[in-house]
């Protein structure tokens, strides 16, 4: 959605409450979710936010992943079709070809990795070029979300794939790989990665290898799903190259909370808000949503200055923001005609707000901190460390923008000239 359709976050939010409500339907014990609706879903986003048909894209299912900008900076001076917009891949666990051979790890790409002569390493997946593919945007979605138990697998190309979390539950290595060729062309081998975000879904308790059957099932079950290792290795790498890494994930409280880790998957759940009889005034009443204030999350612990009032009224209007975010939000997600639609007037989705308070907490409250170096004594301030991966990613783009004006516009457009964006102003070729 933020790369390949270049929706906004609060457009995303929204498509999460829908999507989730819409797919995430009570079902039979041990069967799959229906990928048929799962499709539909994400063909109805496509619809919606495709843009380049106006007024609305009637064939959202035969859009390609590929996109429209999908060529390398080398393959050709003077193309409008050389990239100068973001790049979007990703995972998937593909069958194998043949009886004894191993299942693959899969990249979907949206643009052409060429191999590069004498800067190539063995450790990116599957290079190619996406000239001729025929991958859709909503079969790298299903495939993408495979996941065992919860939906089918995918036949794409003659070949079967499902999510590629089934062992490669936090991707970063094979982006810091991926990221660390592209910055390579044959012109220029010197280039690096500058800077690494991941963001994670939560870290559950290890499991021991002892204790019996149960141990070894729950350390199996765990090590499928495995996130650590592959953030370690990562924050290795960066360190190597001075280059700057972050890791951002919402991990348990002992003897408060769970972090986000227990949340699963397919977990949606709701009840129906008990109804506040309203006044008769001879007109049918609308719904109402009023942002509601969320607690004090910033809460400082230290008493008495100026700087620490100032810093609550800050805090305060800030939490004040995000409620009027969340009350937008679910205005414009609400489906109050729809079947299965998404009703917040109607009902509290109490899954949505658990995600919401222990995110926020995590993000605002100067009590949440990790370790950001395993062994190391002193803890890092989640709030602190969020501010200093904004700085630097500002200051990067400005870096970009001044270093070369004309490709940091097109960085900032949308690549196809037909879409709305660009009906104004349309980009000029690279």
């Amino acid at each position: 959605m933020l790369g390949r359709l270049r929706m906004d976050v609060n457009d995303c939010i929204q498509q999460y409450f829908i999507i989730c409500n819409r797919i995430f339907r009570p079902h039979k014990y041990l069967s799959h979710y229906s990928a048929e609706r799962f499709e539909k879903a994400i063909n109805d986003v496509i619809k919606k936010h495709c843009k380049c048909h106006p007024p609305e894209c009637q064939h959202p299912h035969t859009h390609k992943f590929r996109q429209y900008d999908y060529l390398e900076r080398d393959e050709g001076d003077a193309n409008a079709y050389v990239n100068g917009t973001c790049k979007v891949a990703v995972l998937t666990q593909r069958k194998a070809h043949g009886k004894g051979q191993p299942d693959t790890v899969y990249m979907m790409r949206s643009y052409n990795h060429r191999w590069r002569q004498g800067h190539s390493t063995h450790s990116s997946l599957n290079r190619g070029q996406v000239d001729s593919s025929t991958l859709k945007i909503w079969e790298a979605c299903r495939a993408t979300a495979a996941a065992p138990l919860f939906f089918d697998k995918i036949l794409i190309e003659g070949r079967w794939h499902i999510d590629g979390g089934v062992g490669d539950n936090n991707p970063s290595t094979h982006a810091w790989n991926e990221a660390s060729e592209l910055s390579r062309t044959k012109n220029n081998g010197t280039n690096k990665v500058a800077m690494v975000v991941s963001i994670g879904t939560g870290m559950t308790e290890p499991y021991t290898k002892f204790g019996g059957l149960l141990s070894l099932a729950q350390y199996a079950r765990k090590a499928i799903t495995e996130t650590e290792k592959a953030h370690e290795n990562t924050r290795n790498f960066a360190h190597l190259v001075n280059a700057d890494y972050f890791r951002f994930d919402v991990r348990p409280i002992r003897e408060i909370h769970d972090g986000l880790s227990k949340t699963k998957l397919d977990e949606c759940k709701k009840k129906k808000k008990r109804q506040q009889k309203q006044p008769t005034t001879g007109q049918e009443q609308q719904p109402q949503h009023h942002p509601q204030p969320v607690p004090n999350l910033a809460k400082d612990e230290s008493h008495g200055d100026e700087s620490t009032v100032e810093n609550r009224e800050l805090a305060r209007e800030r939490e004040q923001i995000l409620a009027n975010m969340d009350a937008h939000n679910d205005i414009e997600a609400s489906q109050p005609g729809v079947k299965g639609g998404y009703k917040p007037e109607k009902y509290d989705y109490t899954t949505f707000r658990t995600i919401k308070r222990l995110t926020d907490d995590y993000c605002l409250s100067p009590r949440y901190s990790f370790l950001r170096h395993q062994g190391q004594q002193e803890a890092q301030n989640v709030k602190e460390e969020i501010n200093r991966c904004a700085c630097i990613l500002f200051d990067n783009s400005q870096r970009r923008k001044q270093d070369d004006a004309e490709r940091w516009q097109r960085f900032r457009r949308h690549p196809d000239p037909q879409h709305e964006a660009n009906q104004f102003n349309p980009p000029r070729e690279a």
